[in-house]
């Protein structure tokens, strides 16, 4: 008798690529990690709380570059909120020049900008 094992191979790939398909939830096609740029803005205020306004410039400083040099595909795909966010750094860089009060108020304005930015879903 002659066995003819492709078909049925071909059928267990195909239920397995179905259940993997169900099972494993995609991620959205513009989902980004912003938590390293949260927690050196985080750092920049806790640093602005304490009174240490020159090594809170120095880290939002160190901030702005990495942001720079880390974020061309969100500034590619949605370069609206990407400018926001950039332009909110700017404000709340400067302001660490003038008072921690109007500091402080820039940076968490900076970082409810950058919460819209979209995230992988938590597993």
């Amino acid at each position: 008798m002659l066995t003819l094992p492709f078909p049925k191979n071909t059928f267990v790939v195909g239920a397995l690529c179905a259940v993997v398909c169900v099972l494993v939830p995609a991620w959205p096609a513009n989902a980004y990690n912003t938590m390293p740029y949260e927690t050196m803005a985080k750092e920049t205020l806790k640093l602005v709380a304490a009174g240490n306004l020159d090594s809170a410039l120095k880290k939002a400083r160190d901030l702005e570059a990495k942001w720079d040099s880390e974020t061309a595909d969100l500034r590619a795909a949605e370069p609206n909120l990407w400018e926001q966010i950039d332009t909110q750094m700017d404000a709340a860089i400067a302001a660490l020049t003038a008072d921690a009060k109007k500091a402080t108020d820039e940076w968490n304005t900076y970082l409810k900008i950058l919460a819209r930015v979209p995230k992988p879903e938590k597993k």
